[in-house]
């Protein structure tokens, strides 16, 4: 009985620091998604700038702008990476129901299908659990052309 009872103890307590550990690290992740928004729109307002206008004269401070919109871009990836938080979703991926969300399907012959084609919205990973999922477009798995049929 004493045995058990030291063995029950010991998982108490196993289970207990598993639980701590989980809640410290998990702990700033409703922060971590909430910043997720300030990222998308760094993102926009970097694209929001086509490139033919930074070649005309006179727009030094669109440039300098632009600048300082990426600087602080870079910096909120660096504070994402050194805090565990990771952005993922190319085209190209292949698609999986766990960390994609298909907003729609298209046929492209020339992208393989069941694949990701149009990435309108990047994922994130906090610590390795997905924060929010890639938004995309995913190439109809039925645009893949047949196989040529030998005589």
């Amino acid at each position: 009985h004493m045995l058990m009872a030291y063995a029950n103890e010991q998982n108490a307590l196993r289970i207990a620091k598993e639980d701590v550990r989980k809640a410290r690290e998990f702990a700033l992740q409703g922060f971590a998604k909430s910043l997720l928004d300030v990222a998308d729109n760094l993102h926009r307002a970097r694209d929001a700038v086509p490139p033919e206008a930074l070649d005309e004269d006179g727009n030094e401070v669109l440039k300098s702008l632009l600048e300082g919109v990426k600087l602080i871009e870079d910096g909120l990836f660096k504070v994402f990476n050194k805090n565990g938080i990771e952005s993922f979703g190319e085209v190209g991926d292949e698609f999986d129901a766990n960390l994609h969300e298909a907003l729609y399907m298209y046929k492209d012959p020339t992208a393989t299908p069941g694949t990701l084609g149009l990435v309108t919205q990047i994922g994130y990973t906090y610590h390795g659990r997905v924060i929010r999922p890639v938004k995309a477009g995913i190439v109809d798995p039925a645009s893949a052309e047949p196989a040529a049929e030998g005589n």
